[in-house]
C-alpha cells in the first residue's frame, strides 16, 4: 500500500485530568516505533515518555489500510496544564534484504519504500520546528567557532554569523527580572493584559498548549497589551515569557526603580532617592579650587532644598560673594574669597 498522508505527528492533545488514551493516525511498524513527549506547560519542559514505563501502544492490525493506533499513559489521566505530542521515531536503517534469484512478496518492497518515506517525514518534521531562513536569502548559516562568554549573532553585514561581545550590546536594552504570564484561551479573547512591559515585540517567547508562536504572525504588542491573531481555543493554555524592557544610557533617572535592603524596605524611583538628599555638586559647585562659580551653586542648591540643609562635599570652594542659608558636610571644607554661613560639620 502506499503512504498518502504527510502528517508524522498527533497532538498536542491538552491534559484535562480525564483522558488517558489519546490517538495517532501515522503508519509504523511496531510499537516501539511510536515516541511519545510529555510537555509541562508552566515552565514549557518537555519529557520524552518511556515505552511500557509510562505508556502503552495499541497498532490498528492492518497498518497499510488502517495506520495508526493509540497510546495508554499508565500513570492515569493526563492532567491539566500538560501536552502530549506523538510522532514516530523508525531507526534511520535498511533491515530488508533481497536476495540473488530469491523469491519474495510485493509487500515486502512495499514495506521498504514506507520506511524511506516514513524516515523522510521524520526529517521534515524535524526541519519544521527549525530555525530557517527564507528560501531566496544568500545568507551564510555557519556558525562561527565557538568563543567564551560570546553571543552568536548576526554579523554588521547582516550576511552571515558572528560571535559578539555582550558589552557592546549593553546601550541597546538593559534586562530586569525576567516574567512568565499565563493566560487561558475561552474562544474569543485575542487582547492579554502583561503584568510588566516587554519593551518589544522579540523580547517575548509565547506557547500556546506548547507551539511556539511567530512574532508579528501569530501575536502583536502594544506596551503591556498582547494580541494574538486569532483567539485561543477554549481551555488552551497561553504561556508568555519575557524579561522587563528597560531603556538604558537614554534614560532618567525616573524611569529605573530602587529599593533598600531589608524587611519593610519600601520601592520608589532612583530619582526619588536621589533627590532626598541636595549635593551643591547637582548645581555646578567646583570644590577644586579653579572655578569662581560656586556663589550662584550654592545660592541654586539652597533654594531648591529650603527648608532642609544642602551638602557641600569636601573641598575647597573659590567664592565671591556671600550666600545665606544652610549647609552641612562631612568633611573639611574651605571656603575662599567669599562667605558662607551656617555650614555645619556633621563628623563627630
Amino acid at each position: 500500500m502506499t503512504i498518502n498522508s504527510t502528517i508524522r505527528k498527533a497532538g498536542p492533545f491538552i491534559g484535562n485530568g480525564a483522558t488517558t488514551t489519546f490517538p495517532f493516525g501515522f503508519k509504523v511498524f511496531a510499537a516501539g516505533d511510536v515516541l511519545a513527549v510529555k510537555l509541562t506547560v508552566s515552565t514549557n519542559v518537555q519529557t520524552t515518555l518511556v515505552l511500557n514505563t509510562d505508556y502503552t501502544v495499541t497498532l490498528n492490525q492492518d497498518q497499510d489500510s488502517n495506520p495508526g493506533g493509540s497510546i495508554t499513559l499508565t500513570a492515569g489521566a493526563l492532567p491539566s496544564g500538560y501536552t502530549l505530542t506523538m510522532t514516530s521515531d523508525v531507526q534511520n536503517l535498511q533491515p530488508t534484504d533481497l536476495t540473488n534469484q530469491g523469491g519474495f512478496y510485493p509487500d515486502v518492497i512495499n514495506d521498504a519504500l514506507d520506511r524511506a518515506t516514513i524516515q523522510i517525514q521524520q526529517i521534515q518534521t524535524g526541519v519544521d520546528s527549525s530555525i530557517r531562513l527564507p528560501l531566496s536569502s544568500t545568507a551564510n548559516t555557519v556558525l562561527p567557532d565557538p568563543n567564551a562568554n560570546q553571543l552568536i549573532g548576526w554579523n554588521s553585514t547582516g550576511d552571515g554569523l558572528a560571535n559578539i561581545d555582550p558589552g557592546t550590546l549593553a546601550s541597546i536594552v538593559a534586562y530586569s527580572t525576567a516574567y512568565a504570564d499565563t493566560f487561558i484561551g475561552n474562544g474569543s479573547t485575542v487582547n492579554w493584559t502583561l503584568t510588566r512591559n516587554p519593551g518589544t515585540l522579540y523580547n517575548l517567547d509565547i506557547s500556546t498548549n506548547g507551539v511556539t508562536q511567530v512574532p508579528t504572525a501569530d501575536y502583536t504588542l502594544s506596551g503591556t497589551t498582547l494580541t494574538t491573531t486569532s483567539a485561543a481555543p477554549l481551555g488552551s493554555v497561553i504561556l508568555v515569557k519575557y524579561k522587563e524592557g528597560l531603556p538604558n544610557t537614554s534614560g532618567d533617572s525616573q524611569d529605573f526603580r530602587y529599593l533598600s535592603s531589608g524587611t519593610g524596605a519600601v520601592a520608589t524611583t532612583v530619582q526619588a532617592k536621589l533627590r532626598q538628599t541636595v549635593s551643591v555638586m547637582d548645581f555646578g559647585a567646583d570644590p577644586s579650587f579653579t572655578a569662581a562659580v560656586n556663589a550662584a551653586a550654592f545660592q541654586a542648591a539652597w533654594t531648591a532644598s529650603n527648608p532642609k540643609a544642602v551638602l557641600v562635599p569636601t573641598g575647597t570652594y573659590l567664592f565671591t560673594g556671600t550666600v545665606t542659608g544652610k549647609f552641612y558636610s562631612f568633611g573639611t571644607v574651605i571656603i575662599s574669597g567669599g562667605t558662607v554661613t551656617s555650614i555645619t560639620n556633621l563628623v563627630p
